[in-house]
């Protein structure tokens, strides 16, 4: 078997320099990697199946973490200079500082368009990006580590959760989050996080089925947190049918 995840989003599909995260059949991925190489930058992690999904998800710890600590920055930049978000000031700020030890490329190619350009809509799209940042809180757990790294992913889950709740119907993306981080305008979103997350830990599974129960429907389907042989033969039932 060969299983290949993919890491860049539609900017780095666009100029082939997406990362692929490969792993299963070492003589498949042999056989497939110039092809890959033309469409972007592969990399071979092993032959156990789960080790690209693995990759794939240890890369959004990163990008999570980058996504709240820059869009807390941008709040608490408006705080403290007493600026409104979005304010052009905010931009020269952030292209400044972000080229210390804390820069990210969340600034870069999410909320810095968000910010300059009033652009939400393009980027990781919230719906699933929640769904991602469940599984990767539901992986650290089960790979055992401490509570205090699980929790700054189900704070990421949740204020992406709560951002969809919060824009019903809208194609919303990562980066408008900030909008839950300005100073006086997250008052509801302490208690959501109370309400969804803080009020089960430690019982972190509890806490990722609260938080998926929340979801909309169409979105919750697409989180299987218990993955048993039914749900394989169900999706290869699915597959058959939309060929047929």
């Amino acid at each position: 078997r060969y299983q290949r995840r993919v890491h860049g989003g539609a900017a780095g599909a666009a100029s082939g320099t997406m990362l692929i995260l490969a792993s299963g059949c070492p003589k498949v991925y042999k056989h497939l990697e110039p092809m890959l190489k033309s469409i972007g930058n592969p990399r071979y992690f092993g032959e156990s199946v789960t080790a690209g999904a693995d990759v794939k998800l240890i890369g959004h710890i990163m990008v999570y973490n980058g996504c709240v600590g820059i869009c807390s920055a941008v709040a608490l930049q408006a705080a403290c200079f007493g600026v409104k978000l979005g304010d052009p000031s905010q931009v020269a700020f952030f292209d400044f500082l972000n080229g210390g030890a804390g820069g990210t490329k969340q600034w870069d190619v999410a909320l810095k368009k968000g910010i300059e350009q009033g652009v939400w809509d393009i980027g990781f799209a919230v719906q699933h990006a929640v769904v991602d940042a469940i599984y990767t809180a539901q992986l650290a757990h089960e790979k055992g580590l401490p509570l205090a790294s699980v929790l700054n992913l189900l704070n990421a889950a949740c204020g992406l959760a709560y951002v969809i709740r919060q824009s019903p119907g809208r194609k919303v993306c990562t980066h408008a989050l900030v909008h839950q981080m300005v100073a006086g305008g997250g008052r509801d979103y302490d208690g959501y996080l109370g309400e969804m997350v803080l009020r089960h830990l430690p019982d972190v599974p509890k806490a990722l089925q609260s938080l998926t129960a929340a979801l909309p429907e169409e979105i919750r389907r697409t989180v299987l947190l218990d993955i048993s042989p039914a749900n394989f033969s169900a999706g290869q039932a699915a597959c058959t049918r939309s060929r047929l």
